[in-house]
Protein backbone atom coordinates (compact mmCIF):
# COMPACT_ATOMS: atom_id res chain seq x y z
CA UNK A 1 0.00 0.00 0.00
CA UNK A 2 3.19 2.47 0.85
CA UNK A 3 4.63 1.54 -2.13
CA UNK A 4 1.59 2.24 -4.74
CA UNK A 5 0.84 5.10 -2.77
CA UNK A 6 3.94 6.86 -2.53
CA UNK A 7 4.62 6.05 -6.42
CA UNK A 8 1.60 7.64 -7.19
CA UNK A 9 2.61 10.37 -5.35
CA UNK A 10 6.00 11.13 -6.77
CA UNK A 11 4.54 10.79 -10.54
CA UNK A 12 2.07 13.32 -9.77
CA UNK A 13 4.48 15.45 -8.09
CA UNK A 14 4.89 19.18 -9.66
CA UNK A 15 7.72 20.81 -7.77
CA UNK A 16 11.32 20.09 -6.12
CA UNK A 17 9.80 20.95 -2.45
CA UNK A 18 6.84 17.82 -3.18
CA UNK A 19 9.86 15.85 -4.44
CA UNK A 20 12.03 16.41 -1.01
CA UNK A 21 8.90 15.70 1.02
CA UNK A 22 8.17 12.27 -0.53
CA UNK A 23 12.34 11.46 0.15
CA UNK A 24 12.32 11.96 3.63
CA UNK A 25 8.68 9.79 3.67
CA UNK A 26 10.76 7.43 2.00
CA UNK A 27 13.79 7.27 3.94
CA UNK A 28 11.95 7.96 7.17
CA UNK A 29 9.80 4.46 6.15
CA UNK A 30 12.80 2.64 5.57
CA UNK A 31 14.15 3.40 8.88
CA UNK A 32 10.92 2.20 10.34
CA UNK A 33 11.08 -0.67 8.27
CA UNK A 34 7.58 -0.12 6.85
CA UNK A 35 9.68 -0.86 3.38
CA UNK A 36 11.82 -3.33 2.40
CA UNK A 37 15.70 -1.86 1.40
CA UNK A 38 14.67 -2.83 -2.41
CA UNK A 39 11.06 -1.28 -2.19
CA UNK A 40 12.94 2.17 -0.84
CA UNK A 41 15.58 1.70 -3.61
CA UNK A 42 13.19 1.73 -6.45
CA UNK A 43 10.95 4.44 -4.96
CA UNK A 44 14.40 6.45 -4.65
CA UNK A 45 15.60 5.44 -8.13
CA UNK A 46 12.01 6.56 -9.10
CA UNK A 47 12.00 10.02 -7.54
CA UNK A 48 15.19 10.55 -8.94
CA UNK A 49 13.89 10.29 -12.30
CA UNK A 50 11.52 12.56 -11.48
CA UNK A 51 13.53 15.24 -10.32
CA UNK A 52 15.33 15.28 -13.51
CA UNK A 53 12.50 15.35 -15.33
CA UNK A 54 10.93 18.78 -13.10
CA UNK A 55 14.83 20.29 -13.32
CA UNK A 56 15.04 20.13 -17.44
CA UNK A 57 11.62 21.83 -17.02
CA UNK A 58 12.63 24.76 -15.29
CA UNK A 59 13.28 27.97 -16.96
CA UNK A 60 15.87 29.99 -15.29
CA UNK A 61 14.90 33.74 -14.06
CA UNK A 62 16.85 36.57 -14.48
CA UNK A 63 19.14 38.31 -16.72
CA UNK A 64 20.72 35.94 -19.88
CA UNK A 65 24.29 34.86 -19.18
CA UNK A 66 26.47 37.28 -21.02
CA UNK A 67 24.24 40.24 -20.86
CA UNK A 68 25.40 43.37 -18.95
CA UNK A 69 23.91 44.92 -15.84
CA UNK A 70 20.39 45.96 -17.08
CA UNK A 71 20.18 48.64 -14.21
CA UNK A 72 23.36 49.80 -15.40
CA UNK A 73 22.93 49.96 -19.47
CA UNK A 74 19.63 52.33 -18.33
CA UNK A 75 21.39 54.09 -15.59
CA UNK A 76 22.70 57.65 -17.11
CA UNK A 77 26.35 58.08 -16.73
CA UNK A 78 28.07 59.60 -14.33
CA UNK A 79 29.73 62.48 -16.19
CA UNK A 80 25.70 63.75 -17.39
Amino acid sequence: MFHATTRSAIEDARTLAQLDDLSRTIWQAHAAETVTDAEAQGLAETLHTRRSAIREAVAPVGIPLGRRDAVSAQAPSAGS
